[in-house]
């Protein structure tokens, strides 16, 4: 009996890390059936030892029933830490443990309470009245306020704000400000602030245009030369962007473009640049006139072979013959994934010469 209670308590304490999973679909914390279940179900190593007492049998020398109150301490401390006893008391109160919701002229986010918000004002957006764009139902606000994720956005004017998409994201709208999360855009104008292309947008004020991407205003940029790229990539006549940030001042912007094959390197008439981010850089010694992709993240030009990576970026793989060299499907002989007249590799490592085959 002790080996057989002892394996099912050695479960215990991963199903006790796995249980916040029990209640991560949509509505389950909601949901008394869901909440009571994942709170009887950690609550099993206490009906273990309560069986134990009723048969009079010890476990490791304790009593049963001393064991089960100790175990049910712990799985208490565990419902406070896990926030179960919360979920638990808000349903006991009517309170919605997910989203917004007035109780008793008392307004709540995910079962906390807004002290700071009037309740016969409040209003909530639903995401069906935005083309079911999610993030609706995390806005809010009343005739004070507006709200973001159950917290007040600090400064906006909440008389007649609404919502509106502009390319794929949801802006709110008030007479003189433009929002987005918690923040308000700088220097937006409500009445000109309109789409560019996916995350990217603009505003017109008195003739000067203001170029965003998201929340973030581009110092400098210029309007009528601004052009997309690829999603968060773009440039005008004298910089390269990523989102905000200026990259690459090196690249000569007449002839930079994004090679289509992966969107992972880019070229003008003097380099190959990686794209990474507001990391991107020009590799030093890839010839742009012979640059080609090959597979598995190989790339070549005239004279060696690279491997790039997201953790290593691109690294020269000084042995490779280009000449010779060919990328292969995975070989289970030799491990390997590509070669050359001299060896075999594997993510642009050696792993074998091929005079050992």
């Amino acid at each position: 009996m002790s080996i057989i209670t002892t394996f099912a308590l050695m479960a215990w304490p991963l199903i006790v890390m796995m249980s916040p999973m029990m209640l991560a679909a949509p509505g389950a914390q909601d949901s008394k059936t869901a909440v009571l279940s994942a709170m009887l179900f950690l609550l099993y190593p206490v009906a273990i030892f309560i069986l134990l007492g009723l048969f009079e049998v010890n476990y490791l020398g304790f009593n049963g029933f001393l064991l089960a109150k100790i175990s049910a301490v712990v799985v208490c401390v565990i419902f406070v830490v896990f926030g179960y006893s919360s979920l638990f008391i808000n349903m006991v109160k009517g309170v919605p443990n997910s989203g917004y919701a007035v109780v008793n002229d008392t307004v709540y986010f995910s079962g906390n309470e807004l002290t700071e918000a009037d309740p016969d004002s409040f209003t909530t957006y639903d995401r069906q009245d935005y083309e079911n764009e999610h993030s609706a139902s995390l806005y809010a606000s009343d005739k004070h306020s507006f709200y973001y994720f159950g917290k007040r956005v600090e400064n906006v004017d909440s008389r007649n704000i609404t919502g509106r998409l502009i390319g794929h994201t949801l802006y709110w709208f008030s007479d003189t400000q433009v929002i987005l999360r918690n923040q308000i855009i700088e220097a937006a104008n409500p009445h000109t602030f309109a789409s560019i292309d996916e995350n990217w947008s603009y505003s017109e004020t008195d003739g000067e245009y203001i170029i965003y991407y998201g929340d973030e205003r581009l110092k400098p940029a210029e309007f009528d030369s601004f052009k997309v790229l690829f999603r968060a990539y773009a440039k005008d006549k004298s910089h390269l962007y990523y989102g905000a940030y200026i990259i690459a001042p090196e690249a000569d912007l007449k002839t930079f473009e994004i090679l289509t094959t992966h969107y992972e390197f880019a070229r003008d008439i003097n380099n190959i640049y990686y794209l990474s981010g507001s990391e991107t850089h020009a590799v030093e010694g890839l010839d742009p006139n012979t640059f080609k992709e090959l597979k598995r993240s190989y790339i070549k030009d005239k004279s060696a072979v690279y491997y790039h990576s997201y953790s290593d970026g691109v690294q020269r793989i000084s042995e490779a013959d280009v000449t010779s060299f060919v990328v292969t499907d995975y070989d289970e002989t030799t491990h390997s994934d590509a070669g050359d007249k001299n060896y075999y590799y594997m993510r642009g490592e050696i792993v074998a010469a091929k005079t050992d085959f």
